[in-house]
């Protein structure tokens, strides 16, 4: 009777091998999907700051300097790897200029990029 359960240990083993195989495959791919969620949220953050700060830019050359909509927005060095696209119009009403600004952040690579769009009203008084 025990030559005939020999090889069940073996079996057994094998078994148990395969199985941790699978689950160290599938924890390795839930961590890669992981730290990808992590890089696309921080070009997210990094495309909204730069919109937010294209806007304000704008803002500042508007009521604090004296300057007219639009204007050129010189390139930000701060946000290494992102662009910032501005545009800005302006319509008087009854002596009370009103201004529209759209301020587009874009980071990260060229084929996976993150774009935030950023929109501010504003008026003299």
């Amino acid at each position: 009777m025990m030559k005939n359960q020999q090889g069940v240990s073996l079996i057994l083993v094998i078994f148990i091998i395969v199985v941790l195989s699978m689950l160290g495959a599938a924890m390795l791919k839930v961590m890669s999907v992981g730290s990808d969620a992590v890089a696309r949220e921080v070009l997210s953050t990094r495309a909204l700051h730069a919109a937010e700060s294209g806007a304000q830019a704008q803002l500042s050359e508007i009521f604090v300097v004296g300057g007219t909509c639009p204007m050129t927005v010189p390139p930000f060095t701060a946000l290494k790897g992102c662009t910032v696209a501005i545009e800005c119009s302006s319509l008087p009403v009854g002596g009370t200029n009103y201004y529209s600004i759209v301020s587009k952040g874009r980071c990260g690579p060229v084929g996976d990029q993150a774009v935030r769009r950023v929109e501010v009203q504003a008026k003299d008084v």
